[in-house]
């Protein structure tokens, strides 16, 4: 359960990359940054530095906690470290889609439940998930709910904590987590673009 509690820590995020943009809808600042050269990618980019930075110190300062209450990992923190860097780019896409369809801060903490829920509670974050394999890719089995980034999190993580494997041991979960996070993130900065970004 502590490889899941990382991954948890960083899909708390979600919430400040909703509202974070939001907050700049509402204010106000968002319509005075159209009229400049400023464009999504720029200010999104920003915010999303920040927040990654955020998650990597989550995922150390979690580490840390857990083994003062006595977890024993047997892989590198390094490592895991690098996971939670990536899979909190899927998060904060997630939460840039929130933002692209929310007018106040309010607003973007509400609609951030809904991602939120799918992140818990379908990819194995807070009980184990069955596995029901669709197909098979590379050796390994592709379930329906692999569509998630933290799925893949998770996965990788409980290899690097609870097994002890390196690098080239999760390099398959490593590397669907990044293709889908820089999905995610992709598909959230295009949304917030078209939808909050266009000069009126």
């Amino acid at each position: 359960y502590v490889p899941a509690l990382f991954i948890f820590a960083i899909i708390l995020i979600i919430f400040q990359a909703a509202m974070t943009p939001a907050r700049e809808v509402e204010s106000g600042t968002l319509r005075r940054l159209r009229l400049t050269r400023v464009n999504s990618f720029e200010l999104l980019g920003g915010i999303t530095a920040w927040l990654v930075l955020i998650a990597m110190l989550e995922v150390a300062l979690t580490f840390v906690v857990a083994l003062a209450c006595g977890f024993r990992s047997q892989g590198s923190l390094w490592l895991a470290i690098l996971v939670g860097a990536i899979v909190s780019l899927s998060v904060i896409g997630a939460g840039m889609i929130v933002a692209a369809f929310s007018k106040t801060v309010s607003q973007a903490f509400v609609i951030a439940n809904f991602p939120l829920g799918l992140f818990m509670f379908m990819s194995g974050v807070i009980y184990p998930l069955p596995r029901t394999p669709l197909f098979t890719l590379f050796g390994h089995a592709v379930a329906i709910y692999d569509v998630l980034p933290t799925t893949h999190a998770v996965l990788a993580l409980n290899k690097i904590f609870t097994l002890g494997l390196g690098f080239k041991d999760i390099l398959f979960e490593l590397s669907a987590l990044t293709l889908l996070s820089v999905i995610y993130f992709a598909v959230g900065v295009c949304i917030f673009q078209k939808r909050q970004m266009r000069v009126e």
